[in-house]
């Protein structure tokens, strides 16, 4: 894996644990947070098998019901924070409209490698030699 790769996943782990902190703030469910944790490293744990091949020999039989069990929490989860945000009173339709776009790419942005990675191994079994 080169080290940009490494730093993308640090960096994730980063704003993971940032996210988790948040929630802990706003005294969500213990099972919200277990889920969201849990999630995080399913997700983390097979973008990493798409560049380790000791890690794939590992996970390969669990790959795709891992990325599945990863993503399903995102299915929940990103809705709910938009439901929790917007729209906000304070803002036009135009400005929460703005908001949505944003938080949208920024979410693209934060979570694309690891869901293409994880994607292109447990589903299309694409992986780095």
């Amino acid at each position: 894996m080169p080290w940009w790769g490494y730093a993308y996943v640090a960096g994730y782990l980063a704003f993971a644990a940032w996210w988790v902190r948040d929630d802990i703030k706003e005294q969500r469910s213990i099972w919200f947070l277990l889920a969201e944790v849990v999630s995080d490293i399913l997700l983390v744990l097979v973008a990493l098998a798409y560049w380790h091949a000791t890690l794939r020999s590992v996970i390969h039989p669990f790959r795709l019901p891992l990325f599945c069990a990863g993503v399903a929490w995102l299915v929940v989860e990103v809705p709910s924070e938009f439901r929790k945000h917007l729209p906000d009173p304070e803002l036009s339709t135009q400005g929460n409209i703005l908001v949505a776009i944003c938080g949208l790419l920024l979410a693209t942005l934060i979570l694309g490698p690891l869901l293409y990675w994880g994607f292109s191994y447990a589903v299309l079994g694409k992986t780095v030699p």
